[in-house]
């Protein structure tokens, strides 16, 4: 393997800085999707750096009230441009990936500990002040904080280790592969009411797969054209159950999608997944037909 080739493959490490208006939410308590109660479903969109790459590590650092690093993040997918949206630019997110919270520190690495541990009050963040909105940590700055924050969460060590082990993990890799199954086999959504095709504009050569949302942020999976309708369907795929994240998620690009190509096209969404939770058939609720929900099982995946 090129040298060039090996550093590609390699994890890259990641400190993502942000406010209380982004790890709180409107009640001032920390945010519910910053939870890492469900390892294998995402938890969105996040900016980035535009080198990120999938199965990258990431401590979220809380500035302004928190100081401290309280979540351990993976990165779910390469950086991807949010385009030429100008409140994106002028607030600097010109790149983001998908992201999901694996680990949330008990005991958190505070400001107070970075300035008092020997080997880490020369860490260039601590030392810049946590200016930036994204910084690489060195491999060796990486163990130090890794090693301190095992010293203070004496479980998360072995959890490290576990994740550490494996570049991308297996749950990534099968959502992949239900993609890549359903983008070639659209024609099985037909006994459901379906008629679709792929999105694709010729003219800027974007397709409708892991579309991204120009702006507002995130990428939906599948765009289609629905051929019985004359408009749009998304469909989001989950490897795990769906649940009110899930609907949220769904909820805003058919708002994107709507918004994008005219209110007067029918706009609506499918989510496919190993079934749902309770919150999710709650939320399905609120819009009644415009989203339906599709078992893997349905669709001939175990």
């Amino acid at each position: 393997m090129k040298r060039e080739e090996k550093q590609n493959c390699e994890r890259q490490y990641w400190l993502w800085v942000t406010t209380p208006d982004h790890y709180l939410d409107e009640g001032g308590n920390e945010r519910e999707d910053l939870e890492p109660r469900d390892y294998y479903d995402a938890g969105g969109w996040w900016t980035c750096s535009r080198h990120t790459k999938k199965g990258d590590l990431i401590f979220l650092w809380r500035a302004r009230g928190a100081f401290d690093i309280k979540y351990l993040i993976q990165a779910d997918s390469d950086a991807y441009p949010l385009g030429n949206d100008k409140h994106a630019s002028e607030m600097g997110w010109n790149w983001g990936c998908d992201y999901r919270p694996i680990y949330k520190f008990e005991n958190s690495i505070k400001i107070t500990d970075l300035r008092s541990h020997e080997r880490l009050q020369e860490w260039n963040a601590l030392k810049a002040q946590f200016r930036s909105r994204c910084m690489k940590i060195s491999p060796d700055d990486w163990q130090r904080l890794n090693d301190f924050a095992a010293q203070k969460n004496p479980k998360y060590r072995k959890f490290l280790e576990k994740v550490e082990s494996v570049r991308i993990p297996k749950n990534i890799l099968l959502e992949e592969q239900l993609e890549d199954a359903l983008v070639n086999n659209l024609r099985v959504f037909k006994k459901f009411g379906y008629d679709l095709d792929l999105y694709y504009n010729e003219e800027s050569q974007t397709s409708g797969r892991q579309f991204v949302c120009v702006g507002p942020g995130g990428r939906i999976d599948l765009l289609c054209r629905n051929k019985r309708t004359g408009g749009y369907t998304i469909i989001e795929i989950k490897n795990v159950q769906a649940n009110r994240l899930t609907f949220a998620q769904i909820c805003e690009y058919l708002a994107y999608v709507r918004d994008r190509f005219g209110k007067r096209k029918q706009v609506d969404g499918i989510v496919v997944s190993r079934g749902h939770d309770t919150s999710f058939q709650q939320s399905m609720k609120m819009l009644p037909g415009k989203i339906k929900h599709i078992d893997l099982k349905e669709l001939g995946f175990e």
